[in-house]
């Protein structure tokens, strides 16, 4: 094998190499998109689940013990910070990015959006990549890597942040939920 040919094979390695960490990656960024419209959902269900219960303990509260009504009320208070917090985390989960790291060059970079957009025209694009060489391709390949991880890297933790966040609200809506149920138990205060 001449030295071209093992260049040419180590450069395709590099390229397939460089493809899988970027599938790999939008495959991590989905999901973490995913996780967070699932966990926002979930809480904004106990949310909405929670208002005709709500309802009804706001109307027995006068009638309640004090602890029970407080108890009902900081809970209550505590979930809706929560939601909102949570929101916080879900916005910066899902919220639109580009790229950071490094000036656009043109001629040298093809492959974020607004670089590709900077081109003006699709012709000046297609000559851009036409005269690009495998090197630039693969560097460009992996800038685009490097930003997505760092992407991902972001989404991951609003993730984790959101996650414990859900928690928090759960913990309160049960919480809530039990005051509710105690009071209707217990009746009024004697």
């Amino acid at each position: 094998m001449s030295e071209h040919d093992e260049r040419a094979q180590a450069l395709s390695n590099q390229m397939d190499f460089a493809r899988h960490n970027f599938e790999n990656l939008q495959a991590l960024i989905r999901f973490a998109d995913t996780k967070a419209g699932a966990l926002i959902t979930i809480v904004i269900l106990l949310g909405a689940g929670s208002f005709p219960i709500v309802r009804e303990a706001v109307r027995s509260v006068q009638t309640a013990s004090l602890g029970f009504a407080v108890w009902f009320g900081l809970s209550y208070l505590v979930f809706f910070v929560v939601l909102i917090i949570s929101l916080r985390y879900l916005h910066a989960t899902i919220r639109p990015r580009g790229a950071k790291h490094g000036a656009f060059q043109k001629g040298k970079d093809l492959f974020w959006q607004e670089h590709i957009v900077a081109y003006g025209s699709k012709d000046e694009y297609f000559a851009a990549l036409a005269n690009a060489d495998s090197t630039l391709l693969l560097r460009n390949l992996s800038d685009q890597t490097f930003e997505l991880a760092h992407i991902s890297s972001e989404k991951m933790k609003a993730v984790g942040q959101l996650e414990r966040a859900c928690w928090v609200a759960f913990i309160a809506w049960l919480a809530n939920v039990t005051c509710v149920i105690m009071m209707f138990r217990f009746g009024p205060a004697s």
